[in-house]
């Protein structure tokens, strides 16, 4: 029985034995297939095998003379069986491309893998000071303005992180009677913040676990005064500490921004002021947004607002608790390698 490929429809047919060196028509298709002539090897009378009868030698006696396609110019015949002999033909070099003819780029890889990627690994000693940073950046800003009204791009009110907490205010009012009644109302209604009072009472005991953090290293191998004898008790639990305390400043500086620092809720009073009678009587429907529209514009006219330094605050405290989950998440990993934070492209 010979096995034989069809070249029309590719598939494999059985041929009977007496088929060899003939043309048939293929079972599957009807197609005409040429198959090979069978060839025997001639064993020696010692079992060795003298001689074989090879195949034909060239691709084009496979196919009968009609059939045979013209060679190309100038190309010399390939073997169809590898031979060890060193004067049997071989393919002629790939011919280089000729002068001023770019080189095709090589096809793009297949869609859903990716060529470039850029990784990053988290190392754990630089980590552990972005938190102590974050804090130390976050004393500094205190000092900086939060919170102003500002019309014209003139600061004529302005509150800094620690005249918000404890009801004071820097103020250059010019002597008109709009900005009079400002300053009456701001007088009045400016107290303390029951959000920042706890964040600044809260800020100096966390800066300073955040460098003992980073200087002691280990305070069971230290000579620690009388004042500090607890902090090796708690010291396992000090990244716990850290972070949840940092969680809480972060909050606590959130609500006091979303509520409105104290001369932003003043300049809401003032405006409501001027227009509390018609606020009394139009309690609903299209007169009531009328009247809330004029007293926004009201609020509008001296132009409230939070500055930049506030916003870069609150970046660096959602910075630090960042860090310090990120530092409890590395230190409950142990001795595994350290992650990598990558893009991939």
């Amino acid at each position: 029985m010979i096995r034989q490929i069809c070249l029309s429809c590719y598939k494999m047919s059985e041929l009977p034995d007496d088929a060899a060196g003939t043309r048939v028509d293929c079972p599957n298709c009807g197609k005409p297939i040429d198959v090979p002539a069978k060839y025997t090897p001639d064993v020696a009378a010692g079992g060795g095998i003298s001689s074989l009868t090879p195949p034909p030698t060239e691709l084009y006696d496979v196919l009968p003379a009609a059939d045979r396609p013209a060679p190309p110019s100038g190309a010399k015949p390939v073997s169809s069986m590898p031979t060890s002999d060193p004067s049997a033909p071989t393919l002629p070099p790939v011919p280089a491309p000729p002068p001023g003819v770019a080189v095709p780029p090589p096809p793009p890889p297949p869609p859903g893998e990716y060529a470039r990627s850029c990784w990053l690994p988290v190392r754990p000693a630089w980590l552990a000071w972005v938190p102590l940073g974050c804090l130390a950046a976050a004393f500094v800003l205190s000092f900086f303005t939060w919170a102003k009204l500002a019309p014209g791009g003139y600061s004529v009110v302005t509150q800094y992180g620690w005249e918000a907490a404890f009801g004071g205010y820097s103020d250059a009012i010019p002597d008109v009677k709009e900005w009079k009644d400002l300053e009456d109302t701001l007088s009045k209604t400016v107290r303390s913040d029951i959000f920042l009072v706890p964040y600044f009472l809260l800020l100096f005991p966390l800066l300073a676990l955040a460098v003992a953090e980073r200087v002691l290293k280990d305070p069971h191998t230290q000579q620690l005064p009388a004042p500090l004898m607890w902090l090796p008790q708690v010291w396992p639990y000090l990244l716990y500490l850290l972070g949840g305390v940092s969680l809480l400043l972060l909050i606590l500086l959130a609500f006091a921004s979303l509520r409105g620092f104290a001369i932003e809720r003043a300049v809401g009073d003032v405006a409501a002021a001027r227009y509390e009678k018609e606020l009394a009587v139009h309690t609903s429907g299209s007169d009531l947004r009328k009247t809330n529209i004029l007293v926004g514009q009201e609020v509008a006219r001296y132009a409230p607002k939070q500055t930049v330094w506030l916003n870069l605050l609150l970046f660096l405290h959602v910075l630090a608790v960042v860090a310090l989950l990120a530092r409890i998440w590395l230190t409950s990993r142990g001795d595994r390698p350290a992650p990598r934070v990558g893009v991939q492209w």
